[in-house]
């Protein structure tokens, strides 16, 4: 059986059979989603059923095609975005359940990681956590990349936004699994993210990174398999 995709919440939800055993799901959110428009078969090469989800604004649930609108230069935008993808995946994974799945195992990429460790500090039910190539904070993610300039103002700037972000972070609560339950991977040749994300989300959830080769965009080297096991 190919895995099960969920685009935009239920828009496949046809793929799944009409009678299964519960067995374990794989939520995973890679951060751009326009390949799964149409919900191809998207193989990962998971020993489990693996649903994605879109977060908002990207793919199919971006205004321009493959331009996604969030994360947005408005703040105010950018947490509401947050907030949205948690309903989402929060009413997903209730879905699955009540479609008499068995443990929920979440996992995410770039933004989808940010995401899925948002969720992993506001849920208790989580089975497992995998986040790929994290991003850990949009505020340090705009210093790394120049967007505040340099010097003592740039620094202000960055932990300004820090705070502004703070409701939506998922550095900002304590997390809701243990850490055998968690998994932070990172790739060596990551220019987008790099290391240092992926350290500040494994330090919070109590995990040390996992590094392996490849970079934020290539990740042929990922163990999916094992990782998801």
């Amino acid at each position: 059986m190919r895995p099960a995709m969920v685009t935009l919440l239920l828009s496949c939800a046809e793929e799944l059979p009409d009678s299964r055993p519960a067995r374990p799901v794989l939520v995973d959110e890679p951060a751009q989603q326009a390949p799964f428009a149409d919900c191809p078969t998207f193989d990962f090469h998971l020993p489990i059923p693996a649903p994605i989800d879109v977060l908002p604004f990207h793919g199919p649930r971006a205004p321009v095609a493959n331009r996604p609108a969030f994360p947005a230069p408005d703040p105010r935008f950018t947490n509401e975005g947050f907030r949205q993808a948690v309903w989402d995946l929060t009413a997903l994974v209730a879905w699955l359940r009540a479609e008499g799945h068995g443990p929920v195992h979440l996992a995410g990429m770039s933004l989808g990681g940010y995401t899925a460790g948002l969720l992993a500090t506001l849920v208790d039910d989580l089975a497992s956590l995998l986040l790929v190539v994290p991003l850990g904070s949009l505020a340090l993610f705009a210093h790394q990349h120049g967007r505040f300039g340099v010097g003592a103002t740039a620094e202000a700037l960055r932990d300004a936004l820090e705070a502004v972000y703070r409701p939506t972070s998922p550095l900002s609560r304590p997390p809701r699994l243990s850490p055998d339950r968690v998994q932070v991977v990172a790739t060596r040749s990551d220019g987008i993210t790099g290391l240092r994300h992926a350290e500040l989300l494994a330090s919070h959830f109590g995990v040390t990174p996992r590094v392996v080769r490849g970079s934020h965009l290539l990740q042929h080297h990922l163990p999916w398999a094992e990782l998801a096991s």
